[in-house]
């Protein structure tokens, strides 16, 4: 890295101020290169990239296409697994399709502090980075939930199981008897956002305009990867055979139909106030830094 700018530079005022980042150098030990990070919000992901990139340039010249950055993604140490897959294998295809190395955090870990477990690392080009960040964020769980008559025949098992199956989708079913009312919940990845409004209007019976999620498309993987009804179920059978995945029991009920209640999805959770849930989600994952 040749000569670094300090934090007060005209250079970089104009960056934060130009793409609403702040930029922080921290000083490391003799013969390493200074620390430079970059935060910025959810919303401005992409004016985070492009201050990134050009600090890139300003400070390291010839040798900007070979610089490597580090993101840091706030992701709820409950929704890991199931991002994850069996063995791990979406994330492998992850970083396999963009070269990008990602860290989860071990959830059992007792070194590891508390706050730190929904850290995840992802390394390697900045073009890679924001790529696998995309990815990730397509497999984040989120959910609908509604009420629908407890009688409609539409609540039938294979019904629902052939849903579940077609959509990859999981759906939650929960009689409310002193209400006379059934709460449904539909629950898949943000890059199936489509199928889950899908599942729900097949359970309504609906014959309205289709409701279409405005869905990236870098959140999608691009190649076969393990379903999200196979991570439900892999999910379940560790909690079954007592494999405590968060040792402060915050798995979501909703993994298991048995469980008496069915909240929201905190991390992120899709209705149709789009807005709501985007908000949801800026609240929660408010922070991403970057650092090369």
């Amino acid at each position: 890295m040749g000569s670094t700018p300090s934090a007060s530079s005209p250079f970089v005022q104009i960056i934060q101020d130009t793409y609403n980042v702040q930029v922080m150098f921290r000083n490391r030990p003799k013969l390493q290169p200074t620390l430079v990070m970059v935060k910025g919000c959810e919303k401005d992901v992409d004016r985070v990239k492009e201050a990134t990139t050009k600090l890139i340039e300003h400070m390291c010249g010839s040798l900007a296409n070979q610089t490597s950055v580090i993101m840091m993604l706030e992701i709820s140490p409950q929704h890991h697994v199931l991002m994850e897959g069996p063995n791990a294998i979406n994330l492998k295809t992850i970083m396999a399709q963009t070269g990008a190395q990602i860290v989860f955090p071990e959830a059992n870990d007792p070194i590891i502090p508390v706050l730190k477990k929904s850290s995840v690392t992802v390394s390697g080009n900045i073009d890679s980075v924001y790529l696998a960040r995309q990815m990730l964020v397509g497999s984040l769980p989120i959910s609908i939930i509604f009420e629908t008559d407890p009688d409609s025949s539409r609540l039938n098992q294979n019904f629902l199981n052939e849903l579940m199956t077609t959509l990859d989708v999981h759906i939650v079913v929960k009689k409310k008897t002193s209400q006379n009312i059934c709460s449904i919940m539909v629950r898949g990845y943000e890059r199936n956002g489509t199928n889950i409004y899908k599942a729900q209007r097949a359970i309504f019976g609906s014959t309205d305009q289709p409701v279409i999620a405005s869905i990236s498309s870098t959140y999608h993987i691009g190649v076969e990867v393990a379903s999200f009804l196979s991570n439900v179920a892999m999910v379940n059978a560790m909690m079954n055979n007592n494999n405590v995945i968060n040792q402060n029991n915050n798995l979501p009920p909703l993994m298991n139909p048995q469980h008496g209640e069915i909240p929201m999805n905190m991390t992120q959770t899709l209705t149709h106030l789009l807005e709501a849930a985007q908000s949801q989600l800026n609240a929660q994952n408010a922070q991403h830094m970057m650092q090369f």
